[in-house]
């Protein structure tokens, strides 16, 4: 059974996140740039469907700010939301109810976020990222980078999308998009 993620797409210019990506991000060839609302799970795709319409019911679109910088728990360098922050946490907390209830990392903080590049010494490790070391020079240079180009965008929260992830994690497909 393939793996299944919900993201959102922001509607920005993506041309100096892309910069930063095509350098730091090992998943750049995997996906354009993303808001992660549901990691990779493997669930049945039609009751996934089913659920994702469901908690959607009550939602509609909002605002959000892309901004600041931070290092994960993971060695990865994130472009953060701003404002619509606990909006997107709320979308996120409501997203791992019900069918995908057991799949939450509850020892992982969310924070919303694009990833801009991978600083770990080594392979991310998807049973222990936290076991790699921090590539300290690397990440000093692309956080100096990052800050250069002045990331600050708005954009609205206005649908997310149902993506297929193959075994290997070398391809994603669309499934199906989904209004807010």
């Amino acid at each position: 059974m393939p793996a299944h993620a919900v993201v959102h797409f922001p509607n920005i210019d993506k041309t100096r996140i892309n910069e930063l990506r095509d350098e730091y991000d090992p998943y750049r060839g995997l996906i354009d740039v993303h808001i992660t609302i549901v990691f990779p799970v493997r669930v049945d795709e039609q009751a996934l469907v089913e659920h994702i319409e469901k908690t959607l019911e009550c939602w509609r679109p909002f605002e959000v700010r892309l901004k600041g910088l931070l290092l994960s728990f993971d060695q990865w360098l994130f472009l953060t939301v701003q404002d619509g922050n606990r909006r997107l946490v709320k979308l996120f907390e409501e997203m791992y109810t019900g069918l995908l209830a057991s799949h939450r990392r509850h020892d992982i903080e969310f924070v919303p976020h694009i990833g801009l590049g991978y600083f770990g010494m080594e392979d991310y490790d998807l049973d222990d990222p936290t076991a790699v070391p921090l590539d300290q020079s690397r990440y000093e240079e692309a956080l100096r980078k990052a800050e250069a180009a002045e990331l600050d965008f708005e954009t609205v929260i206005d649908r997310v999308t149902l993506i297929e992830v193959d075994d290997q994690f070398t391809q994603t497909t669309i499934v199906k998009e989904f209004l807010l």
